[in-house]
């Protein structure tokens, strides 16, 4: 079923394809927030808007003393899709339609 945003009410299911990554960055921005990045797009799987919040923040604790973070210019992160839509089968307490899949994110200069 595909509602009038272009939703698709697939049942949830626990899933990835490759073609998820690609798919997802096309469409998404990421906007920067004081904690980090918001991603917000749409899910590859049900087309349900989503923001997904990636915190690359430090304000739980600090690091040790002497503990270096490796310096690089991206990162793999994993995605779920977190859309407030329905999905029938989905378990209590979960959001999204299930799939999941994994983004590089580069910084910029």
């Amino acid at each position: 079923m595909t509602t009038s945003t272009g939703h698709q009410g697939v049942p949830y299911e626990e899933i990835t394809e490759d073609a998820y990554s690609d798919a997802f960055a096309h469409g998404a921005r990421a906007i920067p927030t004081r904690r980090g990045v918001l991603l917000d797009g749409g899910c590859p799987r049900c087309a349900g808007q989503m923001s997904y919040p990636l915190v690359d923040k430090v304000f739980r604790s600090p690091l040790p003393p002497g503990a270096q973070v490796p310096a690089t210019n991206s990162k793999v992160v994993a995605i779920l899709c977190t859309c407030p839509e329905d999905h029938p089968a989905r378990p209590d307490g979960e959001r999204g339609c299930g799939a999941y899949w994994n983004i590089t994110l580069s910084a910029t200069t």
